[in-house]
């Protein structure tokens, strides 16, 4: 498990160099935040998270505290969603003052019946550090449920496992960006998501989002995406640091799931499905005018 890191300065790019296989790139887009379903082009996440425009491509020192709300990549969601400003204030990400922490018990390290980890030794590196919300037994049932629709295989790493349950802590607590290059707990990259729901039967020949029915951006953004193309853009939504480890800093002899032989399998021509499938998502604050 990966405790923390610092680089020296925050990259502009994923450190895919060494993969053998690479998730497709954030299709570009330029939304003109009207947050009008018809005529909004969307593109919130390739804007915020994979070119980072708000902070000229990086974020320094100067730009703390950051918490990656602030390069707006969710804007689209909070505003249909949810109904809320399209920016909320620090206040809102500030899991310290929330007083809720992770506990050993709020990891069973176990999804759709496949064994992780074991109670008491999952996800130890978060264990007493901050969370968003006490909704990880919610968290579990979703991963349960969507594993089992997508007829996927096991989760890979207990890294890529604390994620998937642990309710959005890398996403909404702003303590986890301890500096612009430095990290409490690095999460896995997308390029781990990704491999994972290449061994969803399912999910490789239909796609379903992982929130609210594709509510991360436009319409006419996702509808205009090929699959592999939305798997892409769905991974980089959550897994959107680009201070991450990727798949070979967990496999460096190449073991592991053959993702690479898997996503040729893939129908990247073919226009992404508009699968729905019944998600939650983390709660966001109400917020106080």
């Amino acid at each position: 498990m990966s405790f923390g890191i610092a680089l020296g300065a925050y990259p502009t790019s994923y450190p895919f160099e060494n993969e053998s296989f690479v998730p497709a790139d954030v299709v570009p887009g330029t939304p003109d935040f009207s947050f009008d379903d018809a005529t909004d082009p969307g593109g919130y996440t390739y804007r915020g998270s994979w070119k980072m425009e708000v902070f000229g491509g990086a974020i320094t020192d100067d730009d703390m505290p950051y918490v990656s709300h602030h390069n707006g990549f969710t804007m689209w969601l909070m505003v249909k969603v949810y109904g809320a400003p399209p920016v909320l204030p620090d206040s809102n990400w500030n899991c310290t003052l929330k007083g809720t922490v992770y506990a050993e018990a709020d990891f069973t390290g176990v999804v759709d019946g496949n064994t992780i980890c074991n109670v008491g030794a999952c996800c130890t590196g978060l264990i007493g550090k901050p969370k968003y919300g006490d909704d990880q037994m919610t968290w579990h049932a979703w991963a349960n449920d969507r594993s089992a629709s997508g007829m996927c295989g096991p989760l890979e790493t207990e890294d890529l496992y604390c994620v998937v349950v642990g309710g959005h802590f890398h996403a909404n607590c702003i303590s986890y960006n301890t500096a612009a290059d430095q990290r409490l707990w690095v999460v896995p990259c997308y390029d781990n998501i990704v491999r994972y729901w290449l061994t969803c039967a399912v999910y490789k020949q239909s796609y379903a989002f992982t929130y609210s029915d594709g509510m991360q951006d436009t319409p006419t953004y996702t509808d205009g995406l090929s699959l592999d193309q939305l798997m892409g853009f769905d991974g980089c939504f959550t897994y959107h640091d680009k201070i991450c480890n990727p798949y070979s800093y967990f496999f460096p002899g190449g073991t592991g799931t053959d993702s690479a032989s898997q996503a040729a399998d893939t129908d990247a021509s073919s226009p992404a499905s508009t699968v729905h499938f019944l998600t939650l998502i983390f709660a966001v604050v109400a917020y106080t005018m």
